[in-house]
C-alpha cells in the first residue's frame, strides 16, 4: 500500500513465508509507525503530505529479507481564497483560485458562461462579460486524491467609474 491521506489511517500487513516463522521491524520509518514483529501489521496515522520511505525487515534463525517502499501521504484539494463575485459589463474579469492538497491540484471549469476560461494550472480565470445578469461558476479542483468543486455567482452591472485626480 503506498499511497495514504493526512489523518487518515494507515494499515499494511507484510507477509512473509519462511520456517521458522519470521519475526518483523522496521529499519527506515517516518515518525509514529509501528510494525507487530509477529503479525507484519504496519500502523500509521499520517500527519503531513510527503513521501516517506520505508524498510521491513523479516528475519528468522536462517536469514532476513528486507522489502523497500515509499507511501505517497495526500490530501484533498481546499480552497482558499474567496471568489471574486462582482464584474462590468466589457470589462476585464480575473479571479486567481488558490487551493491547497498534494499532489498539486489541477483546476476544471465544470460549468461557467460562454467565453470564460481557466489555467488548468495555476487556476487564474479570465473573462469578458457582455451582458448584464448573474452568471454560475463551478469549478472542480483534483488530484490523485480526489476532488473538490468551488461554486460561485458573478453578478454582472455597468460599473460607473468616478474621475481619479492622479497629480
Amino acid at each position: 500500500v503506498t499511497q495514504a491521506l493526512v489523518n487518515g489511517n494507515y494499515i499494511y500487513e507484510v507477509i512473509a513465508s519462511a520456517y521458522p516463522t519470521p519475526t518483523f521491524s522496521l529499519t527506515t520509518a517516518p515518525a509514529g509507525m509501528d510494525i507487530d514483529e509477529t503479525t507484519g501489521v504496519i500502523s500509521w496515522t499520517p500527519t503531513s503530505t510527503g513521501e516517506y520511505n520505508v524498510s521491513v525487515v523479516a528475519k528468522n534463525a536462517t536469514g532476513s529479507s528486507v522489502q523497500h517502499f515509499t507511501i505517497m501521504v495526500g490530501a484533498l484539494p481546499v480552497v482558499t481564497s474567496t471568489a471574486v463575485t462582482e464584474a462590468g459589463i466589457n470589462s476585464a474579469y480575473a479571479y486567481n483560485i488558490d487551493a491547497t492538497g498534494y499532489p498539486t491540484p489541477i483546476y476544471i471549469l465544470e460549468s461557467a458562461p460562454l467565453g470564460m476560461t481557466i489555467n488548468e494550472t495555476t487556476g487564474e480565470i479570465s473573462w469578458t462579460p457582455d451582458m448584464i445578469g448573474d452568471y454560475d461558476v463551478t469549478v472542480q479542483i483534483e488530484n490523485l486524491v480526489g476532488f473538490t468543486l468551488h461554486s460561485f455567482q458573478i453578478t454582472v452591472s455597468y460599473r460607473v467609474f468616478l474621475p481619479i485626480i492622479v497629480r
